[in-house]
């Protein structure tokens, strides 16, 4: 995303890392054994190129957003509804149609935007699932 608010596709084409500028704090800070401050610098490849025709994006900062890894047609949950399992892993709580509950072990899979991918025995589309604080 540009300053201005505009949003472009496109891949990465690569990826530098580079040390920050010298500064009197940042000398100070590697001096107590801090870490120095470095900055990635991208290149973009853009999917249309034609969509900078007003913007001069060199040399600014912008928002990059990376999907790392995608999943489609799986089931999830939140993440506040795993429960940590005594034998290890995780389980949900499943809340049938009379309001009784069951503990369920579940594998998990991907974790994103505050959603966990699960499947396991008794997990369907529609499942209800208890969370932390209902």
């Amino acid at each position: 995303m540009l300053p201005d608010g505009t949003e472009l596709a496109g891949t990465v084409a690569s990826v530098t890392v580079e040390a920050a500028a010298a500064s009197a704090a940042s000398d100070a800070a590697a001096a107590q054994g801090g870490e120095s401050e470095e900055t990635l610098a991208v290149e973009i490849a853009l999917t249309d190129p034609d969509g900078l025709a007003a913007a001069e994006p060199a040399g600014t900062s912008v928002d990059v957003e990376l999907a790392v890894d995608s999943r489609s047609d799986v089931l999830t949950v939140p993440v506040n509804a795993l429960l940590a399992l005594a034998e290890g892993g995780y389980g949900l709580e499943l809340v049938a149609d009379d309001g009784t509950t069951s503990i369920v072990a579940v594998e998990t899979g991907l974790f994103a935007d505050g959603r966990v991918e699960v499947s396991g025995d008794g997990i369907a589309d529609g499942v209800v699932v208890g969370t932390a604080g209902r």
